[in-house]
């Protein structure tokens, strides 16, 4: 199990790089070796949270999978969904056009930032040499020195408090084609 504490930083777009202490990537395009491929990443989070407004915090578990899709044209089609006991949720987007799933490309890397308020997630990804198979981790960190951070249910769209997060059990596999094709 993976627990994060990081530095407080400015909050913007790009703090999520600053909090996990990666560099600053230029946004790069998806090596060819993905274009036309899928990539699904799977992990569970165990966080003690509240929706704001209430007064007590609860453990919560939740399941998470993030999909996404390189086309022919390098743009990459990304699905973020969430289970727990409430039900699941879940949204989809396009790099570069809005949202808060941010790709980055390095080699044989890709690192996908998810910013929130006080708090931030990074999805990483090692692909091996012929981009067939790959490895990944999920980590959730919070600003030193805030209590909770925020961020919006993608299952009821209502504001979460978290105080902490642990995650674990990160898998992940590539396809050949479209994995949003027939949902």
């Amino acid at each position: 199990m993976k627990h994060v504490r990081v530095q407080r930083v400015a909050a913007c777009g790009f703090a999520a790089i600053a909090l996990f202490g990666l560099p600053a990537i230029a946004a790069a395009a998806p090596p060819k070796e993905l274009l036309g491929k899928s990539v699904v990443v799977t992990w569970s989070e165990q966080r003690v949270q509240r929706f704001v407004g209430e007064a007590n915090f609860r453990n919560v578990n939740a399941s998470h999978t993030l999909s996404f899709y390189v086309s022919g044209a390098g743009r990459v089609f990304s699905k973020f969904q969430a289970s727990t006991r409430l039900g699941t949720g879940a949204n989809e987007q396009v790099a570069g056009q809005g949202g808060n799933r941010i790709p980055s490309f390095s080699g044989n890397r890709m690192t996908m930032i998810q910013p929130g308020q006080g708090m931030a997630r990074m999805i990483s990804v090692e692909f091996d040499s012929g981009f067939g198979s790959c490895n990944a981790s999920a980590v959730r960190g919070k600003e030193a020195g805030v209590a909770s951070g925020y961020g919006t249910s993608v299952i009821n769209g209502k504001r979460l408090e978290i105080q902490s997060v642990n995650t674990s059990g990160a898998s992940c596999s590539v396809k050949s084609g479209n994995v949003f094709e027939g949902q």
